[in-house]
């Protein structure tokens, strides 16, 4: 068995090669989606085209120089049942890796919007105040692997065999990210009104990430030795993630009689995230802890490691417009677009001697600007103060462009008033498909892949309800998916990646008149 020892290290700083990484994608779209919606299942059951329509208790959300139409206090409440669902399927056309399949859903229910709108007048001018809350991220990414690395292994050593050589796999990143506004709308001049709202975002989530070999070693036999070995190693990683931040929006809404159209501007902010992180690992041989009984080369020695990291993320400028046509009295139609210019937004990483390297929830891999040796990192100046420093990158995204359209016809019963709504958005995402990945023992994506085409989102909306003079009840269906590929070789070989992303919601909304 001393014998086999001196294989240990060797054996280590292999699946150490293996293991680190092996969660780095370019651009997985599955844990930032920025899209920012506003609230309320009127609107979203139209398409999300409600920016030039604004007249209930979401406006504040949508436009919020709209709340001027609002003539009387009112409060609403949305809740929302959303399925989730996460798809991941990778093969190989070449080489030894191994095809898989991964399929991840989470059902959730849960608050999803809620406001109040009353009027206020200052100086005999009119205002309508409002306040809103509304859940506008949901993160969900889990899969399982599980993958042979038998020939990988035989062709690294000569002299030693190894088989039964078995990598799981387990990824999840749950959480999400709520809004909070406080606003108002108010005339400007004649049939021109305005608006402003304070934005302030707050969320936290869990990102934990588990590798683990399962190894058997046999070697040539040593008089008097055995010349087996089982070697266990596993590798944790876990973050728990707390985000923050706060922007303004201004809006101007134009009223004719049948004609209506709306202008809203989302200041660009800084999404800062602040991450407790927990590595550690363990490694048995044997079944027995072997830490203490030779030198270990990657630096384990049986102990964990605890990283306070912080993370900014740039929100880029929104710029919204939208119109609205009374075309009978009991039909509406109206349509969006939406302009964000993610290509000028940036991505930092505070510098830490406590880490090398700190991750994006997204599975992007940012190395130091700097020399390890020579740099000047974060750190408590002799006044007290905590001084961070950060490296910043560019994510290369593209700008996003959102298209709504919607509809809604009044129905008049004798049991009330059933609104029939419908409506398509489609949003041209910053993300794109990639070609040409080649990722290198780590996993680590180098450079010279090649980006393609963008990726879209499509949602089809329906929605209805019953409306009373005191009551309304509106119901949304939204059905919404989206697909990124991404194609190139690794050290398993030449394979094609494909994520998909499904999130199909109805959502129940009540308001209330007073």
């Amino acid at each position: 068995m001393r014998g086999m020892i001196r294989f240990i290290p060797v054996i280590l700083m292999l699946l150490a090669a293996t293991a680190a990484g092996q969660d780095f994608n370019v651009y997985g779209f599955s844990t930032i989606d920025f899209s920012y919606l506003g609230g309320g299942a009127r609107a979203r059951a139209m398409g999300a085209a409600f920016t030039g329509v604004a007249d209930d208790a979401s406006a504040l959300t949508w436009n919020p120089a709209g709340l001027i139409q609002v003539d009387r206090t009112q409060t609403s409440i949305s809740g929302s049942y959303q399925m989730l669902e996460q798809s991941l399927a990778l093969i190989y056309s070449s080489g030894s890796g191994s095809t898989f399949d991964a399929v991840t859903d989470d059902d959730k229910l849960k608050l999803r919007y809620a406001s109040f709108v009353a009027p206020l007048r200052i100086k005999d001018h009119p205002f309508m105040t409002s306040v809103s809350f509304r859940a506008i991220q949901d993160l969900l990414q889990e899969w399982y692997s599980w993958t042979s690395f038998d020939d990988f292994f035989k062709r690294e050593m000569t002299d030693t065999l190894f088989y039964d050589v078995t990598r799981t796999h387990h990824t999840q990143i749950t959480g999400g990210l709520d809004a909070f506004s406080l606003g108002f709308g108010t005339g400007l001049y004649e049939d021109l009104s305005v608006g402003f709202a304070l934005n302030i975002y707050s969320g936290s989530g869990n990102s934990f990430y588990h590798n683990e070999y399962d190894t058997t070693v046999i070697s040539p036999p040593i008089a008097g030795e055995s010349d087996t070995i089982h070697l266990v190693r596993a590798q944790t990683v876990e973050d728990d993630f707390n985000q923050k931040g706060f922007n303004f929006t201004g809006a101007l809404f134009y009223r004719a009689e049948k004609f209506r159209a709306g202008l809203k501007v989302e200041t660009p902010f800084e999404l800062l995230t602040e991450h407790d992180v927990a590595k550690y690992d363990t490694m048995y041989v044997n079944d027995k802890a072997q830490f203490d009984n030779f030198n270990d080369p990657i630096g384990l020695e049986g102990r964990g490691e605890l990283i306070r990291g912080k993370t900014k993320f740039k929100v880029p400028l929104s710029v919204t417009g939208g119109v609205s046509y009374q075309v009978t009295p009991n039909l509406l139609v109206s349509g969006d677009v939406e302009m964000r210019r993610f290509s000028k937004s940036t991505y930092s990483i505070k510098r830490s001697e406590a880490d090398s390297l700190l991750t994006q929830r997204g599975s992007i891999y940012f190395p130091y600007h700097c020399d390890v040796d020579t740099c000047e990192f974060s750190h408590i100046t002799p006044t007290g103060k905590e001084e961070d420093i950060y490296d910043e990158f560019n994510p290369n995204f593209h700008n996003s462009v959102r298209f709504g359209i919607g509809a809604e016809y009044m129905l008049e019963t004798k049991i009330g008033v059933i609104p029939l709504r419908g409506g398509l958005c489609i949003t041209k995402m910053q993300y794109t498909d990639v070609t040409n990945v080649n990722r290198d023992d780590l996993d680590q994506v180098q450079r010279g892949f090649k980006l393609e085409e963008q990726i879209t989102h499509t949602a089809i909306t329906l929605g209805t309800g019953i409306h009373w003079r005191q009551i309304w009840l509106d119901l949304a269906v939204e059905i919404g998916s989206e697909e990124q590929k991404e194609s190139g070789t690794n050290t398993n070989g030449t394979y094609q990646l494909t994520r998909e992303r499904k999130n199909p919601t109805i959502s129940l909304n009540f308001t209330g008149f007073f």
